[in-house]
């Protein structure tokens, strides 16, 4: 996991960095970042932003597990945002209305 996400965490909020270019986001990093996700929330680390600079696809499946997580950090008074987002992947977001409940930006 080391080498796939950056997890910095200050004032109990962190930031989730994944540091390989053009990466897919699917199944297997999923998998990975929700073990991610599971560890801070069980930390009370509810307020979570990842930055997406290098992500160039994300797959309904990925889509879904971010709605979840907004749900379960929302419940606890958290809030799950998205920054450096490229167009693609904002356009993704506001199609399916998901921007509705996650902030998503291409900046910071």
């Amino acid at each position: 996991m080391a080498d796939i996400m950056r997890i910095d965490i200050s004032d109990n909020k962190a930031s989730v960095s994944f540091l390989q270019n053009e990466v897919k986001f699917d199944l297997d990093l999923a998998d990975e970042l929700d073990s991610v996700i599971r560890k801070l929330y069980n930390d009370n680390v509810f307020r979570i932003e990842l930055d997406f600079q290098n992500i160039a696809f994300v797959t309904s499946l990925v889509l879904g597990k971010l709605v979840s997580y907004h749900r379960d950090l929302s419940a606890k008074n958290g809030e799950l945002r998205i920054i450096n987002a490229q167009q693609s992947i904002i356009d993704v977001f506001s199609v399916t209305k998901i921007d509705r409940l996650i902030p998503v930006s291409a900046s910071r």
